[in-house]
């Protein structure tokens, strides 16, 4: 089992809490990845630092530690890969995280693989430009529509499996 560690560093106890959690993945046997830049911020022996497009494809599954912002900012980057995230709460609400601190016996059962997976619906998103050009983008909990100029207007189509609404 390969775990790909990805800490807010933001967050006031998401450092120390990586840290931890690396520690008791390494005690089972587990392979840890994290971002090579955070090799200084969050040292922690037996993990390997590799650039994030090389952690990505080489995990099995993928922890965050931080808030639901943290969760979803990294399931984002997971969607490309097919990837599942579990998250630990650093932060206030962690109404998407599943895993508290102390870890319980959450971390054995993930090194293990015993655990499920929830899909979860991914909106996809084109903003067309009036010249004609289009930004796409994915969003997992919500999309937010706003106007550019107070006084101006913008048109919306919204389709659902191809069909418009």
């Amino acid at each position: 089992m390969t775990v790909y560690i990805s800490p807010n560093p933001g967050k006031e106890q998401a450092v120390a809490t990586a840290q931890r959690a690396a520690q008791l993945l390494l005690m089972q046997g587990t392979t840890v990845l994290m971002r090579d830049d955070l090799n200084e911020t969050c040292c922690a022996d037996g993990v390997q630092y590799l650039p994030l497009e090389e952690c990505l494809p080489r995990t099995d599954v993928i922890l965050t530690i931080g808030g639901d912002g943290t969760m979803i900012h990294t399931a984002l980057d997971a969607l490309e890969f097919d990837r599942p995230v579990i998250g630990i709460n650093s932060g206030r609400l962690g109404y998407l995280t599943q895993i508290e601190p102390p870890f319980g016996d959450s971390l054995q059962k993930l090194a293990a693989g015993q655990f499920g997976i929830q899909p979860r619906t991914v909106l996809s998103v084109t903003v067309r430009q009036p010249d004609g050009s289009t930004c796409q983008s994915y969003a997992l909990n919500d999309v937010v529509i706003a106007r550019q100029m107070v006084a101006s207007m913008i048109d919306i189509e919204v389709f659902r499996g191809g069909a418009a609404f």
